[in-house]
């Protein structure tokens, strides 16, 4: 079941060896839609918690979809699901206490930006925020409008930018 794919060229290994953090097991992040795991996956070699936050099923999604998720992270052991919106789960989160946010839900300008706007604050001081689908335009306006500094850009259409 675990083959299910939103797109052969996703990958963000990139991303996460240029964040430097390979095998340091006390950082903590939380991805903003995970749909089937496939990054959540990734992350958790990186990180020693990832919290996965979305609705599932969400819409043109299958139960296949969320099947796949929960067996990539009963296979990862680290990775914590968060069956719930994301502008629900962000006020439960502890300003500066994550290490890393990667956005990749809703990808409208608006659900982008609230994403930004709710979920930077729990980032704490040279951490990282980042996100998928920057070749999007509503996606590039919101980055650029809520963060106002320019991200660094990964092949997978990843970005992210370190916190000051």
């Amino acid at each position: 079941m675990i083959n299910w794919m939103r797109s052969a060229t996703f990958n963000v290994v990139d991303l996460c060896e240029y964040l430097k953090i390979a095998g340091t097991p006390q950082l903590i992040m939380y991805e903003i839609g995970s749909a089937a795991g496939e990054s959540a996956e990734v992350f958790a070699r990186y990180f020693g918690e990832v919290h996965c936050v979305d609705p599932w099923p969400f819409p043109a999604a299958t139960d296949d979809v969320e099947r796949s998720f929960d067996e990539r992270a009963a296979l990862c052991g680290n990775i914590l699901k968060h069956r719930a919106l994301s502008l629900a789960i962000a006020p439960l989160v502890a300003d500066d206490s994550l290490d890393f946010v990667y956005i990749d839900a809703d990808h409208n300008y608006d659900a982008v930006l609230a994403d930004i706007r709710a979920w930077l604050s729990k980032v704490h001081a040279r951490a990282f925020i980042g996100g998928h689908d920057y070749d999007l335009p509503d996606v590039q306006r919101a980055v650029a409008d809520g963060l106002e500094i320019e991200p660094r850009l990964f092949s997978d259409h990843s970005w992210v930018i370190r916190k000051s």
